[in-house]
């Protein structure tokens, strides 16, 4: 090996060594800002404290997962074979520039109407998400060669349990500014502060992230989106697979249900980001071994059954709570509380049986080299199906809540029956970051 050569790589091997704190401060501080601007709890809120259109809520959710698989696809067309960094730290700060002008907006609230407040949402949101899309794409790559060799199962490991922890401090600041009701839009405005401010500890952080030149510019193979859809195997999860997402179309508005159902209070906002986040994070690993032991197909069948489950608990809880049982026996003024909590644990538990899944079945399927050419018409089909909860919303308003919910349970259990089509996989070992990136806009 040359002088130079040599210089080069202890250059790049003490860079490694700095990039695995680094990334795992980064991983956190994004995580914190995720969890603060989660689609299917938060932002469903916010936008429903501003009118009183389903649909509009709906579309919070649609947007937030369909920019990101926009965003995902971007980045495969527009950094193949070039460094990636500078692209990724471009993609943060189009983020930080995105929540802080919303901050700026929802501050200033006093002085505009509401139908300029949701205008200028919609459009920072959707400017977020696909920058964050785009992002993503480009992020696991760049931290598995930014940290030493063979550490990359390592770093993802502790940065997949350092984010899981930070978001949890998303959820108690959530719950401190709702304790004492909406107070809209203070509360938004400082959430949506701390998002930004937690995104722009981000790029500091990404920005000293070491990308070894001597790995970089490694180009992808060729070939056209059209290879997945020609392998079978593939083919097998394309019905299953617009069921199971299909049978999301309720997530935004569990919440909405509960308010209005249910008479719960503000607070529960936060104790419910809470179980969403602390499910998806505990339940992740025990879904690893049901896939490494038993396969995806079974994994996959495990999601759409929770999926099914939630909406009949939903629709159980206003029932039951008029029973003569119930008054005897839940004297816990909380008790209905804690009961509806079991929809948000249920959620994240199928979040992340259908994330492993998705890796696992993706890993096992995908030519050597040739992945990206089935995540990219896998995100297409997937970015489409996220659309539904506008749909979901159209149908509260026509029918109400409880069709809906009836509707989500058939779909998910459609999921089940179309799961007896996929293609078994062999175990193929854990994996290194999380599947397809349109699941992490779709959770929480």
């Amino acid at each position: 090996m040359a002088g130079a050569d040599i210089r080069r790589f202890s250059a790049d091997q003490g860079g490694a060594m700095r990039s695995f704190a680094v990334g795992t401060v980064a991983g956190g501080m994004a995580a914190l800002a995720n969890a603060l601007l989660a689609p299917t709890l938060l932002l469903a809120v916010f936008v429903a404290q501003l009118s009183n259109s389903y649909v509009l809520v709906g579309m919070v959710a649609a947007i937030g997962a369909a920019g990101f698989a926009v965003g995902s696809l971007i980045a495969g067309w527009a950094v193949r074979g070039r460094r990636k960094l500078p692209w990724l730290i471009g993609a943060s700060l189009v983020r930080v520039a995105a929540i802080a002008l919303l901050a700026f907006v929802v501050a200033d609230a006093d002085q505009l109407g509401d139908d300029q407040i949701l205008q200028a949402f919609f459009i920072c949101y959707a400017t977020y998400v696909v920058a964050a899309g785009f992002g993503a794409a480009l992020a696991t790559d760049v931290a598995a060669r930014a940290v030493a060799h063979g550490q990359a199962g390592r770093f993802f490991a502790v940065r997949g349990v350092v984010a899981g922890i930070v978001s949890l401090l998303a959820a108690w600041l959530v719950w401190a500014r709702f304790e004492g009701g909406f107070n809209f839009p203070d509360n938004y405005t400082a959430l949506f502060t701390v998002a930004a401010v937690a995104l722009g500890i981000t790029v500091f952080f990404e920005a000293r992230l070491a990308e070894p030149g001597r790995l970089a510019g490694a180009r992808p193979a060729g070939g056209g989106g059209g290879v997945g859809l020609g392998d079978r195997a593939f083919r097998s999860f394309v019905p299953f697979g617009v069921l199971l997402g299909a049978a999301a179309v309720a997530d935004p508005f569990y919440i909405l249900y509960g308010f209005r159902e249910l008479g719960l209070p503000p607070v529960v906002v936060g104790g419910y980001l809470a179980t969403l986040l602390a499910s998806r994070l505990l339940t992740r690993p025990l879904w690893a071994a049901l896939a490494r032991r038993s396969g995806t197909r079974v994994t996959f069948q495990a999601a759409a059954l929770l999926r099914i489950v939630m909406p009949l608990v939903a629709l159980s809880l206003p029932y039951l709570t008029e029973t003569e049982l119930w008054r005897e026996r839940a004297t816990d003024p909380r008790a209905t509380i804690w009961a509806f909590g079991l929809v948000f644990a249920l959620a994240g538990a199928a979040g992340a049986a259908q994330s492993v899944a998705s890796w696992t079945f993706l890993t096992a399927i995908a030519p050597a080299g040739r992945r990206a050419l089935f995540v990219a018409p896998a995100n297409v089909i997937l970015g489409i199906v996220a659309l539904v909860p506008i749909a979901g919303g159209w149908a509260i308003e026509r029918w109400g809540f409880e069709e809906l919910l009836l509707g989500t349970a058939t779909l998910a259990l459609a999921a089940v029956v179309a799961s007896g089509a996929l293609a078994e996989t062999a175990a193929v070992g854990r994996p290194m970051a999380n599947a397809w990136a349109l699941r992490r806009a779709r959770e929480a």
